[in-house]
């Protein structure tokens, strides 16, 4: 209690009363805020987009380093997982779209996990920046093992944004 016999004010009370006195400028950090999340919203973001990949079962897409550019320009970067040297033929892409192109790799030939990449530019998925797509890809190799030479075809789907 204070000496004219008032109650101080409590943490509540105080608190409104604080807020009172600096409107002023409560009013404009709160201006503020709202700009800053209006230009969030307005801005294009693709945060929330993954590219995602299934199938695949020998040879596997590395999904940061594979785009596929508005412009029809594909390029993904792959790892030899057949446990043995690869040659690469040549793959192709089909889009939903039914549209089908052509990737050509280069290097043609991989050591057991080493990387190639897949490229082609006229696989049009006949949307702008941002929008989704879905290619299935098929990519034909051989391996040889001993004196045997065999001929395999790895096949998977890859979904992502437009880039």
């Amino acid at each position: 209690m204070t000496e004219t016999g008032k109650k101080e004010p409590g943490f509540i009370q105080g608190l409104w009363d604080g807020l009172m006195k600096h409107k002023t400028v409560n009013f404009i950090i709160m201006v503020i805020i709202i700009l800053i999340i209006w230009d969030i919203m307005q801005k294009p973001h693709y945060s929330g987009v993954m590219i995602t990949a299934s199938g695949f079962a020998k040879i596997k897409p590395q999904l940061y380093a594979t785009s596929l550019r508005a412009d029809g320009n594909f390029t993904g970067v792959f790892t030899d997982g057949a446990g043995a040297r690869i040659t690469v033929m040549t793959a192709t892409a089909t889009l939903d779209n039914g549209d089908t192109c052509t990737l050509t790799a280069i290097p043609t030939q991989a050591s057991a996990g080493d990387n190639f990449i897949l490229s082609g530019s006229s696989c049009d998925a006949g949307g702008d920046k941002g929008d989704m797509y879905m290619m299935t890809i098929s990519i034909p190799y051989t391996i040889v093992i001993g004196n045997i030479t065999s001929t395999h075809n790895d096949t998977g789907r890859i979904n992502g944004p437009l880039m």
